[in-house]
């Protein structure tokens, strides 16, 4: 049986990082990267300090990153639920502040409210 990534081989024992898949920082700052092992099963994903992984490495990998968050503050503006102001700053709207389904459905209750009020002043108006 083979060994795996997390287990304690001889120092002839290589293991080649398939992918980076994930990052995190330790209450102590300390970076550690989520990796998914060449020839390995998913189960033997492990987390790895940075001083382990090779600088190529996690440079494809945050390159990456931002380049899916570029994506997403796009797709976001395009949507509605992020405007650019004119100094260039993001600014997201009350909707994509909200996390909670039951949250967005108060704002659109509240914005149906709304409308019928204005509705309804504009009537009396007339």
């Amino acid at each position: 049986m083979a060994s795996s990534p997390s287990e304690v081989g001889s120092s002839t024992s290589q293991f080649i990082v398939e992918k980076v898949l994930k990052k995190r920082v330790l209450d102590d700052g300390t970076e550690q990267y989520f990796l998914k092992w060449l020839h390995y099963d998913s189960r033997e994903n492990t987390w790895e300090p940075r001083g382990n992984i090779a600088p190529a490495l996690i440079e494809e990998f945050e390159r990456e990153q931002r380049r899916k968050e570029a994506e997403r503050r796009a797709a976001n503006v395009k949507s509605g639920r992020m405007t650019i102001d004119g100094d260039g700053h993001n600014r997201e709207g009350r909707k994509a502040q909200l996390q909670s389904k039951s949250e967005r459905k108060k704002l659109s209750t509240c914005e149906r409210i709304e409308k019928r009020a204005k509705k309804s002043i504009k009537e009396v108006s007339i």
